[in-house]
């Protein structure tokens, strides 16, 4: 036990694939908090992995024997997926009578495979039984939403559905300006097969009834040639690259807008609770969601009137955004304050 720590309480490991700038990092740090705010001893490590599957298990090998046994003083070990490249830690915990948590925010190897980082067939079998295998060793599993239930059935007994939480502090929306004939979009995130961007876009443009859309991309990601040029032709698309921002700087950026834009291609079959949507909100911005059927994340965004689904069966216009505008804010401070972490 480390010197200074009062004996009896609990001892927290919590393990980051990545750095505290990404989501599943900063995710992390708000739960170290919280933890600690209830008067547990918390550790947190992030583990930044190299590129391709060999690297990665060469130094996992290298580093989590030593961190097999530095860990034997820790009670609890909490982790995100995947869980596969943690079943050193993990089974330590369990030896050691110790509980492991794990959050499931994405579905492994399957999202590997889709987007294509993993395509051998052997490394998939084994990825998917090592996940597996750490699944079942996991005493909890936190899901964000019902839409991960089936594919996670056999572990029915021992999943909890836990909503993602905010990791910035949210601003205020009581100055909020009204929605005129071009709907200002913020995009905030990876540009990929997965989002499908080009596709989606056509569906808000579809569904808005102003004389415009103008879309703000802010995403490490180049805005794809394709796109800029379909802005450049259609009078009611402007399509602004915007880049990568600090999470300061873009909170900062998307409280000038009306909404935020949330899309996932119709064709991802896995189930999501896609982050962006906690950063719409605490920057004041209802979302909108274009994309396939995820009625757990759905009743999770309409629910609580942090926005809604677009599809092409209802049309979206100043009057009914400006009617979700006026309850976001009520809705907002209700889910902060009911707001579980962790």
């Amino acid at each position: 036990m480390r010197r200074g720590r009062a004996s009896g309480r609990k001892l927290v490991r919590l393990l980051s694939n990545g750095t505290p700038e990404l989501t599943t990092g900063k995710l992390f740090l708000a739960l170290a908090q919280d933890l600690r705010r209830q008067g547990k001893d918390v550790d947190i490590d992030f583990r930044v992995l190299p590129r391709g599957v060999a690297p990665k298990i060469r130094l996992l090998l290298r580093t989590e024997l030593g961190n097999m046994v530095r860990g034997a003083r820790y009670n609890e070990l909490r982790l995100h997926s995947p869980l596969a490249i943690s079943f050193l830690p993990i089974l330590a915990t369990r030896l050691r009578g110790g509980r492991v948590i794990a959050y499931v925010w994405d579905l492994y190897p399957d999202s590997a495979r889709i987007v294509g980082t993993l395509k051998s067939r052997p490394l998939l079998f084994l990825y998917s039984a090592v996940e597996q295998a750490c699944l079942a060793l996991a005493q909890e599993i936190v899901v964000p939403s019902s839409d991960y239930s089936p594919a996670l059935s056999k572990f029915r007994g021992k999943l909890r559905i836990q909503p993602l939480w905010p990791t910035t502090t949210p601003v205020s929306t009581l100055r909020r300006h009204p929605i005129g004939s071009v709907l200002r979009v913020g995009f905030a995130g990876q540009i990929n097969a997965i989002r499908d961007l080009e596709a989606e876009i056509d569906e808000l443009v579809e569904v808005w009834t102003g004389s415009g859309l103008e879309v703000h991309v802010f995403s490490p990601s180049p805005v794809p040639s394709s796109l800029k040029r379909r802005g450049e032709v259609d009078p009611r698309l402007t399509v602004i690259e915007r880049g990568l921002l600090s999470e300061s700087q873009l909170q900062l950026e998307l409280q000038r807008l009306d909404v935020g834009w949330v899309c996932l291609s119709k064709e991802f079959p896995l189930p999501a609770f896609p982050s962006k949507s906690l950063t719409y909100m605490c920057a004041g911005l209802p979302t909108l969601y274009t994309g396939p059927e995820l009625p757990g994340y759905i009743e999770w965004l309409e629910g609580n009137n942090l926005g809604f689904r677009c599809s092409g069966d209802v049309l979206l216009s100043a009057d009914s955004l400006g009617a979700l505008t006026d309850h976001f804010e009520s809705g907002r401070q209700r889910y902060l304050e009911n707001l579980r972490v962790g």
